[in-house]
């Protein structure tokens, strides 16, 4: 559909303003609700009388959708593409079969489309890269998905210090391009993760240590209301949205475009790569980590680190990968991260590379074949006792579930460094509530390949990580904060950012989604109720 008459459709649409809100639930309601998007009676014949005030409509969305968008919405019956977008999920456990996907390629149909959904009290559920790997969080069974890969700008304004970047990205594409530019930004730190997902989860990134997350850095979100109305929020429109939206996730509209502040960085050089170990080496690693983060991390901001504990039973494997990262794209180790190098890894990749060419090291790293996934995450201070317990722990937890077919785990490590949580003060505040200590993120990542496991995976993560907590509190090193992100659908994580913040994230949902669309009919995520 050509940009005119998609404008024509939404100022039609804008103007009918809350005529709808008040109308009576009958047909004549959606005929005239249908007529304001510029269909006639003849378009919609035949549906009318199967509108259902107290239903969910899905259906007849599907339906408005294809009439308005026909190349931008997908049915059931078109087989071959569906099941390509379908599978667009990374986790196989997150493919559902949503009544219809619509793939908008530009703001005003993507307003449209909320409008419809509201207005008929269709679910519908937002996917931008599709990593979260529980169902319906990126995905819906009944309704509609929308699915943002179509908005995929990214253009660096140099002028104004950002990168345009609509949510449909994966961060592979954001680096390469700003790269061409002589530019970074903070973002993900694996090739294919989507953006919006990402940036509204919070962001953590190679760059955090001194940018913050990505969240902190970004400028302006575009976003579509409830209501259907398109408006810019940041530091000085909208203000409250900006900082909701800064780790509120899904919670008050979909996102159509995100301004990132950019790094001058010639060629998007950095210091990076992936250092092995042995199980025998994991001792002096968890050491080097707690030093790290006591000194290194400290002086040294620019340096970042991931270390992953890996189980292969597939191939009896355990080992260590862990993630080298600094700024400055100078030849040699930097001292920060020389104590990682001095126990010896079997394999080095680290040297001076673009950002982009460590993000798909790590995805090739870590790709598997088509797989069930799930994650689950826990907070705990700096501790060298509660790292080895948890390590020790891992290993000893999941060797029961060595002949699950297609199993494999990881768990991860990431170091969370005050510095990385003060950044807000200067960025207009972020809500996430991060402690304000040095502490590690652990992030569990079970894969495995079918079905009928499902019970047993996900019930080892969840009382493997139970156990920790319990380890954690034991040990006085007890955070409470989940990151969104790396969370299990059954963790509390608006809870986990405290009461004070969730009663402001819910103020400012009752300002910008007075009916909670976001909340009732956008199911999946964390919710604020």
């Amino acid at each position: 559909m050509k940009t005119s008459t998609c404008s024509l459709l939404l100022t039609g649409l804008f103007s009918l303003g809350s005529t709808f809100a008040s109308a009576d639930n009958t047909s004549a309601a959606l005929e005239a609700f249908a007529e304001g998007l510029g269909l006639s009676s003849s378009d919609i014949a035949g549906r009318a009388e199967s509108y259902d005030a107290g239903g969910d409509n899905v259906d007849i969305s599907c339906s408005l959708l294809s009439l308005l968008f026909p190349e931008s919405t997908v049915l059931p019956g078109a087989e071959a593409v569906y099941t390509s977008k379908v599978g667009i999920n990374w986790s196989v456990r997150a493919h559902l079969t949503p009544t219809c996907i619509f793939s908008p390629n530009a703001t005003s149909a993507a307003a449209t489309g909320v409008k419809i959904a509201a207005f008929l009290n269709t679910p519908f559920a937002i996917r931008s890269g599709g990593h979260t790997p529980d169902p319906g969080a990126a995905s819906i069974e009944r309704g509609v998905l929308f699915s943002l890969e179509n908005l995929n700008e990214v253009t660096v304004d140099h002028e104004n210090g950002v990168a345009r970047i609509g949510p449909g990205n994966r961060w592979i594409s954001v680096y390469e391009k700003c790269e061409s530019e002589d530019v970074l930004v903070v973002g993900g730190r694996v090739a294919p993760v989507g953006v919006g997902g990402l940036v509204t989860g919070g962001g953590l990134s190679f760059l955090s240590g001194t940018e913050g997350f990505a969240a902190d850095t970004v400028k302006n979100f575009q976003v579509v209301l409830a209501s259907g109305e398109v408006v810019n929020a940041n530091a000085t429109s909208h203000s409250d949205l900006w900082w909701a939206l800064k780790g509120g996730s899904n919670n008050f509209g979909l996102i159509t475009r995100i301004d990132l502040a950019t790094i001058a960085k010639p060629s998007g050089l950095i210091y990076g790569g992936t250092l092995y170990f042995l199980p025998y080496q994991y001792p002096a690693i968890i050491s080097a980590i707690k030093a790290f983060q006591e000194k290194g991390q400290i002086e040294d901001p620019k340096a970042a680190i991931i270390s992953s504990f890996i189980r292969m039973p597939s191939q009896s494997a355990e080992l260590l990968t862990l993630q080298v990262f600094h700024q400055d794209p100078e030849g040699t180790v930097p001292p920060s991260l020389q104590a990682f190098f001095d126990v010896g890894p079997f394999q080095n990749t680290a040297s001076v590379r673009p950002l982009s060419s460590l993000a798909n090291e790590i995805y090739a790293m870590e790709s598997v074949p088509v797989a069930r996934q799930a994650f689950r995450d826990l907070s705990v201070g700096v501790s060298e006792e509660m790292y080895q317990y948890a390590v020790d722990l891992f290993a000893s937890t999941y060797t029961a579930l060595d002949n699950v077919p297609g199993f494999l785990g990881s768990f991860t490590y990431q170091p969370i460094s005050t510095a990385m949580v003060d950044v807000a003060n200067a960025t207009g505040g972020r809500a996430m509530g991060v402690p304000r200590v040095p502490h590690v993120w652990f992030c569990l990542n079970a894969m495995w390949a079918e079905e009928a496991d499902d019970e047993l995976v996900l019930g080892t993560g969840k009382a493997f990580m139970e156990k920790l907590a319990e380890k954690s509190r034991e040990l006085g090193v007890e955070e409470g904060f989940f990151y969104l992100n790396d969370a299990a659908a059954d963790q509390g994580v608006m809870e986990s950012y405290g009461e004070e913040v969730v009663e402001r994230l819910r103020g400012v949902s009752a300002v910008y989604d007075e009916g909670k669309v976001f909340q009732k009919l956008v199911k999946g995520g964390f919710k604020l109720w």
